[in-house]
């Protein structure tokens, strides 16, 4: 009897810590998925109506803002967020710019390991216009220079869903009243919103940025269907 009590103990402590050991890994399984933001350029079925993020269309009419504001609170909340290095946030009369620098801090951030990068990663500091050139002039006023701890893309939609949507969730909890969020990676949209920022931080108004910058995002956020493909 007292050989059988304590083979039952026995198999029962065996159970409690097989419990216990699928409870750790199931956590840090999650835990180890929160930083992927699961690469997919594309929108799941489930979500195509829950989408938070603005995407390129050819209406210009999207883009035709009056006021230009730079947001530090926004900018430093989407820059708390896996896959961002750094962040500008811009906002105007309707809608919410958002230029950001990727880091390796999450897996999954654009649609694919071969997606156009606009980042050398040599470790060289090089051309802003042509990152993949010999040339090794960067403007001190840009944030981004080609440095190999971060990378630009180039075009907005070759960033993954998963993580637009997360940085435009963001924004939108922060900022609730903001119609469209549109989100980029492109090296010289956020070396132009960082020349606003730094305006707004020596405290100048942004009012007679708001042509340039409407053309800008026009430019980056409106569909070409006669765009060449790279």
């Amino acid at each position: 009897m007292h050989i059988h009590l304590n083979r039952s103990l026995y198999f029962a402590m065996i159970a409690i810590l097989v419990v216990l050991t699928s409870g750790c890994y199931d956590l840090n399984a999650d835990r180890r998925n929160a930083n992927n933001y699961g690469s997919s350029k594309e929108v799941p079925r489930a979500e195509q109506g829950n989408r938070t993020y603005g995407i390129q269309q050819q209406s210009t009419a999207l883009h035709n803002n009056s006021s230009l504001v730079f947001s530090q609170k926004l900018s430093r909340e989407v820059e708390s967020l896996d896959g961002v290095n750094s962040a500008i946030v811009m906002l105007t009369d309707h809608n919410a710019y958002c230029a950001i620098l990727v880091d390796n801090s999450a897996t999954g951030t654009t649609g694919s390991t071969s997606e156009r990068k606009e980042t050398n990663n040599s470790g060289t500091s090089l051309g802003r216009y042509n990152p993949f050139t010999f040339n090794q002039y960067a403007n001190p006023n840009d944030l981004a220079t080609g440095i190999n701890n971060y990378d630009t893309v180039e075009e907005p939609d070759r960033l993954a869903h998963g993580f637009k949507q997360t940085i435009a969730n963001k924004i939108r909890e922060a900022h609730p009243s903001v119609q469209q969020v549109y989100i980029s990676a492109n090296r010289d949209f956020i070396n132009q919103m960082n020349t606003y920022a730094q305006e707004s931080w020596k405290g100048y108004p942004l009012d007679s940025y708001v042509e340039q910058f409407n053309t800008t995002v026009k430019q980056l956020f409106i569909r070409d269907d006669n765009k060449p493909v790279r």
